[in-house]
């Protein structure tokens, strides 16, 4: 019997506040693919919630420590030195390297622990996964796809009001997005700003952000004693 093909996800995001990715890794494991979660933690509550996701997992984990760190502050310096340069950037012909650097300091880590899993196919989530993603891909000779849970380019005022991060966005997303394999997005209106907006093969498929309503619990589920507040 042949092996299952591998498939790693990658995100910069905890497991436990990234359902569309666990309801991801969940489906895939049960269509008999090997799956392979790299992901981030960077704060002590959601990574004490992340026990209870890990409990039940049917695929490995890669967890990343990007908490604050001295070597996390140095990679904070070159993103800023990045984003000072894109803001003075004269170009309309911004390198990848540089968006990827001005727009997070996850994905170089990310793309080297995607590699590891040596998968076939890595599917990113949020853009530093995106462009962790395909870099992977890129070196290990795999494909790459991506699952838009936003529409990154619009999704904060920060994004919004600051050019720089606009255009680190805008580059990974207009080099790496017609070279991924397939495209899926949160909801259709996502899909569709996606699609005017890129020369895009075709639309991206709407995967709708929600789980069925027999996953619900019958009762209002009562507060836990750990002090953490869980909104949904």
């Amino acid at each position: 019997m042949s092996a299952a093909t591998r498939i790693g996800l990658v995100s910069p995001s905890h497991l436990a506040s990234n359902p569309p990715l666990v309801k991801e890794a969940e489906a895939l494991c049960d269509a008999g693919f090997d799956v392979h979660v790299v992901s981030g933690q960077n704060h002590p509550i959601t990574d004490r919630l992340e026990k209870s996701v890990m409990a039940h997992a049917p695929w490995r984990t890669h967890r990343l420590d990007f908490r604050p760190s001295f070597s996390a502050k140095l990679s904070r310096l070159r993103q800023l030195i990045a984003l000072r340069r894109l803001r003075r950037f004269s170009s309309n012909v911004v390198p990848l390297a540089l968006a990827r650097t001005a727009h997070s300091t996850t994905i170089e880590r990310l793309a080297k622990a995607a590699r590891s899993t040596e998968s076939q196919l890595f599917i990113g989530h949020t853009i530093a996964g995106l462009a962790a993603a395909a870099w992977a891909a890129q070196r290990s000779g795999a494909s790459f796809a991506f699952d838009a849970e936003d529409f990154h380019t619009g999704e904060t005022d920060a994004v919004l009001n600051d050019s720089a991060q606009h255009t680190a966005i805008r580059v990974i997303e207009e080099t790496l997005l017609p070279q991924a394999i397939y495209l899926t997005a949160a909801a259709p209106l996502i899909a569709d700003a996606y699609a005017d907006l890129y020369p895009l093969e075709s639309k991206p498929i709407s995967m709708l952000n929600v789980f069925p309503r027999t996953n619900a619990p019958a009762n209002p589920v009562r507060p836990t004693d750990d002090g953490v507040f869980r909104l949904y």
